[in-house]
C-alpha cells in the first residue's frame, strides 16, 4: 500500500504573518549560525520514506532566531510536532507558516480540525506534496 504524505500549513487568518510578527532583517541579525550546504541526494516518488528521513535530519537556520522573537511559533510548531501521523514539523523560510508532514490525508485533516480549535486565531490548510 502506497503511502501519502501531506502538509498542513498553519498561517495567520490574515495572511500578514510576516509584516505583523517577522521583520526579515531582525530575524536574520539574530540568526547566528548558517548551516553549510549538503551534497545533493536524488530522491524518487516511490521513495518518499527516504526524502522524510532526509528532511527529519535537516534544520531552518532561521528557526530558532524567529522562535526567539516570537515564541508562539515553537508552541505551534510542538502541537503539530505530536499529533497522530505527523514525521516532523518545521517552519517555512523565515517563519512565515509552520507545517506538518502527515502519513495520511486523514491525520492531516483531523490536525486541521485540532489547529482550528487550539488556535482560532490562524489559518489552515491541508494541502497534498508535489
Amino acid at each position: 500500500m502506497k503511502k501519502k504524505i501531506k502538509v498542513a500549513y498553519l498561517l495567520d487568518k490574515t495572511n500578514k504573518w510576516i509584516e505583523k510578527y517577522l521583520k526579515k532583517s531582525t530575524l536574520i541579525k539574530k540568526n547566528k549560525k548558517y548551516s553549510s550546504i549538503s551534497n545533493a541526494i536524488h530522491f524518487y516518488k516511490n521513495k518518499k520514506i527516504i526524502l522524510i528521513d532526509y528532511l527529519k535530519n535537516q534544520n531552518n537556520d532561521l528557526e530558532k532566531a524567529a522562535i526567539a522573537l516570537h515564541p508562539i511559533i515553537k508552541k505551534v510548531l510542538d502541537f503539530i510536532k505530536i499529533q497522530n501521523g505527523c514525521h516532523f514539523s518545521r517552519i517555512t523560510g523565515s517563519g512565515s507558516a509552520c507545517i506538518g508532514i502527515f502519513s495520511n490525508i486523514r491525520t492531516a485533516i483531523y490536525t486541521q480540525k485540532l489547529i482550528k480549535t487550539k488556535f482560532p486565531k490562524y489559518w489552515c490548510v491541508v494541502s497534498k506534496t508535489i
